[in-house]
């Protein structure tokens, strides 16, 4: 890089700490009955409690353990796991963090000019993840960051340290998740390489958008449950025989006919015998449907600010509404970046990266990059006149490319 002088002097490979001496990252998080005596009548009692009511007990518990004199969060994360399989908070956070994501940046130097060499230098597949986690720490709460090996001024990767393994109150990264104490992260080895990102503070206690969406997501996974088990029972019409027929072996034949009645294309019937076919309520459902609609609707007034642009069915005036509040939403994340560059420049600067003392982020606030521009890009590459250049994808999706030699066809057979 041309802008490199004032820098000084770092090692050719710079290895960052092994943290799996510190922390015993082996270790998964408990599942929901960890710890419980199964034997106990309180466990028992549990056992035969709505599943409901169930969830909602594991979602209060894990909240009071964040609220401790010391707190615990591996029951929040665990917890936490279980809603970002959700496939509706999956929908709607995708919908408003790509709206960042997909904008470009730029980078300023110290005296605030836009420089396209240090612009070029983040412009990688690392510093595209780490602008996902950061904006993922909306979700969770807080994300614990570790620098990669630095090989020729290069930064070779960013990660994301499993957050059930850090305390943000303390600030101490535990060796067991269930640990009260831990090794602070501003001391030792690692203090050069670690840094934290925590859109929220001590006052809600870490807690990011998935406490909130935790009791929604229960409602609408068991709404689901109780739709399936209500189409098992009576979504398949029953078969009933009306018959006079009161010998065994008539009666036996004609319930083998009604258990194989799904692959059987006959019967032998008697004269005065009947088949009727019953359907179950149609309405039986609704009460469910009903539970399920306004999950998914709190969901995403949640994350979205409102629930119309996740609906196919809106109007014209109300979804030019929630646009102008997503903006809002989208306006904060894009402020929230920015903000959180500082830890990881400053970060960077104290490996040896001098060049970078002083940089700032831009996001651009106008243009992002939507899904008519991206269709418009496949379409110019399908004409074949256009190639993207392999360097360039690479640092982009920081995946390892090679070409493919392409056969050669000589009259109609390959060469």
């Amino acid at each position: 890089m041309a802008n490199k002088n004032n820098k000084k002097s770092v090692d050719i490979e710079m290895k960052a700490p092994d943290l799996e001496k510190i922390v015993d990252l082996s270790k998964e998080s408990p599942d929901a009955n960890a710890n419980v005596n199964k034997d106990s009548d309180i466990y028992k009692h549990l056992s035969v409690m709505r599943r409901e009511a169930s969830g909602i007990q594991r979602w209060r518990q894990a909240l009071d353990m964040t609220e401790r004199h010391i707190p615990q969060f591996y029951r929040m994360i665990q917890l936490s796991k279980e809603i970002e399989l959700d496939a509706d908070v999956t929908s709607v956070s995708d919908i408003r963090f790509n709206n960042t994501l997909s904008r470009q940046f730029i980078i300023k130097d110290k005296s605030g000019e836009v420089s396209e060499e240090l612009t070029e230098y983040f412009d990688k597949a690392w510093f595209k993840f780490w602008q996902e986690q950061v904006l993922q720490s909306i979700l969770w709460g807080y994300t614990l960051f570790k620098v990669g090996n630095i090989v020729d001024d290069e930064v070779t990767e960013i990660e994301s340290l499993k957050r059930e393994f850090y305390n943000p109150t303390t600030k101490e990264l535990l060796k067991q998740y269930t640990d009260l104490k831990g090794c602070p992260i501003d001391e030792g080895d690692m203090a050069d390489w670690v840094f934290e990102c925590t859109p929220y503070s001590e006052l809600n206690n870490y807690q990011g958008l998935y406490t909130k969406l935790a009791p929604y997501s229960i409602y609408s996974k068991e709404a689901m449950q109780n739709l399936a088990d209500l189409l098992s029972r009576f979504g398949v019409p029953q078969a009933i025989i009306k018959t006079h027929v009161s010998d065994e072996e008539s009666v036996r034949n004609l319930e083998n006919y009604l258990q194989n009645l799904s692959n059987s294309s006959y019967a032998i019937l008697g004269v005065d015998d009947e088949i009727e076919m019953v359907n179950g309520a149609s309405g039986s459902g609704d009460a469910f449907q009903r539970q399920l609609d306004e999950s998914k609707s709190s969901i995403a007034k949640i994350i979205l600010g409102s629930d119309v642009l996740n609906t196919e069915n809106s109007f014209v005036g109300s979804t030019d509404v929630a646009a102008a509040q997503a903006g809002l939403y989208s306006a904060d994340d894009i402020r929230f970046v920015e903000s959180q560059f500082k830890a990881l420049r400053d970060k960077l600067v104290g490996l040896g990266l001098n060049f970078l003392e002083g940089c700032t982020l831009s996001i651009d606030k106008e243009n992002a990059v939507t899904g008519e521009d991206k269709k418009f890009i496949l379409e110019l590459l399908n004409t074949g006149k256009y190639k993207i250049p392999l360097d360039y994808l690479q640092d982009k999706l920081g995946i390892p490319l090679e070409e493919i030699e392409q056969p050669v066809i000589k009259d109609g057979k390959e060469d």
